[in-house]
Order: structure tokens, then sequence, then C-alpha cells
């Protein structure tokens, strides 16, 4: 019943569901939430927990439901509770939503960078912020990545983009 009530909680918030019949619906999460289990360290309950959580401002930010279940457990497996993962994450992302410009200044995505990522598909970051907010993302962690930051300069540019965990 628990499992039952969980994933029609999941099935009401992830917006690519809507008109989908219940029962197509459950099965397609339900075989998400096992084969994440199988795959890693992350369990069903708490990536469930942390999809309904961080689900509905993500939905409205245009996030597939693939998309939130994968950060969902990459969240888990990083040991982040669901209480501070969820209110963590959908902070980042409504700070690259509020702040492209900022972001694309701070970490260098540069219009070329952005081209290169999306394969020509957006010209610059704004503009893919706009249109996939998922995207940007993963592109802000790989240019977080390749900027080969020393700790304290990590810190400084997380500072700089309000997303330290300070609260600012």
């Amino acid at each position: 019943e628990e499992i039952t009530t969980t994933i029609g909680k999941l099935r009401n918030v992830f917006t690519d569901f809507k008109g989908i019949q219940a029962d197509e619906a459950f099965l397609r999460i339900g075989n998400a939430l096992n084969t994440l289990g199988a795959a890693g360290a992350a369990t069903a309950p708490v990536i469930s927990d942390f999809a309904t959580r961080i689900a509905g401002q993500l939905g409205q930010f245009g996030f597939k439901s693939g998309e939130i279940l994968g950060v969902s457990a990459a969240l888990q497996e990083l040991g982040t509770s669901a209480e501070r993962g969820a209110s963590g994450f959908n902070r980042v992302i409504n700070e690259i939503a509020t702040a492209p410009d900022a972001f694309s200044k701070r970490l260098q995505i540069t219009g070329e960078v952005v081209s290169k990522f999306t394969k020509g598909e957006f010209n610059n970051f704004k503009d893919l912020v706009n249109n996939d907010l998922y995207k940007a993302f993963t592109l802000v962690l790989e240019q977080l990545d390749s900027l080969n930051l020393s700790t304290t300069a990590f810190s400084g540019v997380l500072k700089d983009l309000k997303i330290n965990g300070q609260g600012e």
C-alpha cells in the first residue's frame, strides 16, 4: 500500500505523465525505481522521497521524470539526506534560472562552450537555461569540473554564485 501511495504521488507531480493511464504510469515509475535501485547504492524509497520533494519545482522548470529520478538517486548516493539535498538542489536550480548571466560569466560559459555542448542547438547560456534547464545544470557541472579549481577557488565560485550552502 505504501509503494502504491508513493508511486501515485510521483505520478501526480511528474508533468510528463499527464494524460497517461494510471496503470501505465505506475508501471513506468515502478520500473524506473527498480532499475535505479539495482544499478547503484540508492534505494527506491529514498529516491521517491527525494523525487517528491524536488519534482514540484523541477516540473515547472521542464525537468522530465527520468531526470528527476536520476538526480534523486545521485543525491542519495552522495549520502545527502532527502530534506537537505532536495532543498539545496532546488536552490541551485533556482539560482541558475534567476541568474544565468552570472553563471555564464563566473564559469566562463561562452557561446562557443554552449554551442559545442548542445551540438549547435543553443548559442548562449541564457537560451539554454530558458529551454532546457536540466541540460544547463549539466553544463554548469561539466564547466566547474573543467576549470580544475583548487578547493579554495571552488569554494569562492560557489560563494559568488550564492550556492555555497550558507543560505545567502
